[in-house]
């Protein structure tokens, strides 16, 4: 921990962290903490729509600051502006569509960000999907969703089971170093 602001610093594994009171330095950047977790232990997707992205509903273990959920907890709203580590987690089964491909990503606006997606092809068996530590720069006002979205040419609908879907937005640092 070389430098540490009135309150919090980012710790050797990229998340925020509080700072002892020993080691506080009144020069370094102060970052409000924001983040977003949620999940769902387990649903059924059916896409139907070709290209059309269907957000997963993750209204289990919400835990919020400085994002606002949809009712249906399928879109998350930003509050904070900043720079985000984004993690998301996920475990794949078609039910109907066995060998189809589906892309999974992140969401901004309605629209894939890119680097977020990840191109799978579906199997009867179970399939986890990872992203870990993704870079995003957020601003206050941007609307957030975990999604999977039938790729081009794909023979629909294709029903999948969605368990142990998990999405984690963490703020790390301010945007433009202030």
């Amino acid at each position: 921990m070389d430098c540490c602001s009135p309150r919090y610093f980012i710790n050797d594994t990229g998340f925020l962290q509080a700072c002892p009171k020993r080691k506080r330095k009144s020069f370094c950047q102060i970052v409000t903490p924001s983040f977003l977790f949620a999940s769902n232990a387990s649903q059924t997707v059916t896409l139907d729509t070709a290209e059309l992205p269907v957000p997963l509903v993750l209204d289990e273990n919400v835990t919020l600051r400085g994002f606002i959920a949809s009712p249906d907890f399928t879109q998350f709203a930003s509050q904070n502006s900043g720079i985000y580590n984004a993690t998301y987690d996920l475990t794949i089964a078609a039910t109907a569509g066995v060998g189809e491909s589906v892309v999974v990503s992140i969401l901004r606006n309605g629209e894939p960000i890119a680097g977020t997606e990840q191109t799978i092809v579906l199997a009867a068996t179970p399939e986890r999907v990872t992203l870990p530590n993704f870079p995003l720069s957020i601003f206050s006002g941007q609307v957030y969703s975990l999604a999977i979205t039938p790729v081009t040419g794909a023979v629909l609908p294709i029903t999948l089971e969605v368990t142990n879907a998990s999405l984690y937005l963490n703020r790390i640092a301010n945007l433009g170093g202030s």
